[in-house]
């Protein structure tokens, strides 16, 4: 398992990246002072998600994050790096926060238009009152601590991390002083004292909410819900979703007791509550990248048109990890942050940029989850090679993409693709000016514009312009080589004149399709009202050669 998360940087997508620690029992979120968070989120509607991350990895992801500690460790007086935390990544520069109460008001503030996030959680003249009760609640022998007794020595049997279980052991110990096995045991005095404590907590609660004559007894404060019934409620889902053995064959946890005391008052609570119980909202371009990834992580850049993916060196590697079936999943990423962002993770430059000779950072990269430690890795030919090798089970992941005696010949053929005056650069002609247009984050596609006119010293907009001697000769200098490249594959009798190599694909194959699929991706408005993009040209050449071949990759196009 490993012990680097991603950061989220996709900032990207206009979204915060909620840090939660997870559960190995649906739905993951069991911690109070999670839920506190996550059901402001839900209930603002807020763009976010999850990002689920251990115990033994918080401190060291947090002071790469820039995350800051919470509080002291109360058996050291050490920084003490805790969940809740939050990234906001909708604003510029992104904003880092912790401490539940810290991260609610400020949510409260940023969602604050009623008819679009709905009431405020700290209405005008509430917030000292709401933060006192809170207090009241957190203190030592508060209602908090009730419930803490009863749950907290239960915990390590529901974390999802068995590194997770041992550090929460270890730590508590250091905090508490006694073993959690010995914390308030089935059967014992202070188990007896510390439920019927709890009881008489709640039987105060009730009348607290009584006195709120507003709220008609359902509410703490006014005649909604505000952050003080999240606490509450908060805590009751502590309670619902930690198994607890300790109390008897008939309980499963504490909640199955607490929700039929005061008349059925907190049940009732709990259902005004259902509807913000998600317990992993995630926006489309994103999924977590935790030290719970099982798999690999591929990072590719967002198109704002579907399929997103269109850039041919991502396509070379996302088509290699779909025919192997490799277990994978795709981090979009805008093009300003792939620099800071590969530093902080661990990807190496994959080369020199031409214009300063300083590192370049660039997508296709990967990280391997798969394997201990995790392996990233950049550039598109070797990652090929590494997918190639780790799957190399004919029957289970398909034939090899390098087969034996091709190898050099296949990088040969590539390098020749790929040189200076090569296909690779009358495409370049026809579509790179292009590509800002299809980009989805604005930052990127400035970004794209300012980087490209260093690269050709000149703007991009000037590159292979509409109706210019430039384009018309890029547009022969493809048809030419494609013709080149046709022949390459009826010299082919092994594959009739299908593959480059054998009788099967092989990675030139993906090369070449790679190259199609960037045509096929990429809207050019530069050929006339009928062409809306090269696919359109370019399938018809050759017979239809380029076709048969896009059609066999078209099982392999799933953009995960």
């Amino acid at each position: 398992m490993s012990s680097t998360v991603a950061p989220k940087t996709y900032s990207e997508s206009g979204i915060i990246v909620f840090y939660d620690i997870p559960s190995k029992f649906e739905p993951r979120c069991w911690s109070l002072n999670m839920w506190k968070v996550r059901l402001v989120l839900n209930m603002k509607g807020a763009p976010y998600r999850t990002e689920w991350i251990s115990y033994p990895d918080i401190e060291p992801t947090f002071k790469k994050l820039g995350i800051p500690p919470s509080m002291k460790k109360s058996y050291n007086g050490q920084d003490h790096y805790t969940c809740p935390s939050i990234i906001d990544y909708t604003v510029t520069p992104e904003k880092p926060m912790t401490d539940s109460k810290a991260i609610a008001q400020y949510l409260d503030e940023k969602y604050s238009l009623e008819e679009q996030y709905g009431p405020k959680l700290f209405p005008e003249g509430t917030k000292e009152a709401q933060l006192a009760f809170i207090r009241d609640w957190d203190a030592a022998n508060g209602t908090f601590d009730r419930f803490k007794f009863l749950c907290l020595g239960c915990v390590p049997e529901l974390i999802e991390d068995p590194r997770g279980t041992r550090y929460y052991y270890e730590s508590r110990e250091k905090a508490y002083g006694m073993s959690m096995l010995d914390f308030y045991p089935a059967g014992s005095q202070e188990r007896k004292e510390a439920w019927e404590a709890l009881q008489t907590a709640l039987d105060a609660l009730a009348v607290r909410y009584d006195e709120n004559a507003e709220g008609n007894g359902e509410y703490a404060f006014g005649g909604h819900i505000t952050y003080v019934d999240i606490v509450v409620v908060a805590t009751f889902l502590w309670t619902r979703f930690t198994p607890v053995d300790r109390d008897g064959p008939e309980t499963k946890c504490v909640w199955d007791i607490v929700k039929t005391w005061n008349g059925g008052r907190w049940q009732r609570l709990m259902d005004m509550f259902e509807k913000y119980l998600q317990p992993d909202k995630t926006t489309p371009s994103s999924m977590s990248s935790t030290p719970n990834e099982s798999g690999i992580v591929l990072y590719d850049i967002p198109s704002k048109f579907e399929p997103r993916c269109w850039s041919i060196n991502m396509w070379k590697v996302r088509l290699v990890l779909n025919m192997k079936g490799a277990p994978y999943r795709t981090e979009w990423i805008s093009y300003p942050d792939i620099e800071s962002t590969f530093k902080k993770i661990g990807i190496p430059p994959s080369t020199k940029k031409s214009y300063s000779g300083q590192d370049h950072y660039t997508c296709p990269s990967i990280i391997d989850y798969t394997v201990t430690p995790e392996k990233p890795m950049t550039e598109s030919k070797v990652i090929a090679q590494y997918l190639d090798e780790k799957y190399a089970s004919e029957e289970q992941h398909g034939p090899k993409l390098f087969p034996e005696g091709t190898k050099e010949a296949q990088l040969a053929f590539i390098k020749d693709w790929e040189a200076s005056g090569g296909i690779g650069d009358r495409l370049d002609c026809l579509c790179l000016p292009c590509v800002p247009a299809l980009l989805e984050d604005p930052r990127g596609t400035q970004y794209y514009y300012e980087t490209r006119e260093k690269m050709f010293g000149k703007p991009l907009l000037d590159l292979g312009r509409a109706g210019s001697q430039e384009r018309k000769e890029a547009w022969e200098a493809v048809r030419k080589d494609l013709d080149v490249l046709a022949v390459t594959y009826d010299k082919n009798e092994e594959g009739n004149g299908e593959y480059a190599f054998g009788n099967h694909i092989t990675y030139v194959d993906i090369v070449v399709v790679s190259a199609l699929l960037w045509t096929r991706f990429t809207p050019v408005d530069r050929d006339g009202p009928e062409s809306k993009c090269l696919w359109d040209t370019v399938k018809t050449w050759n017979g239809g050669r380029w076709q048969r071949l896009m059609d066999r990759f078209e099982r392999y196009l799933q953009v995960k």
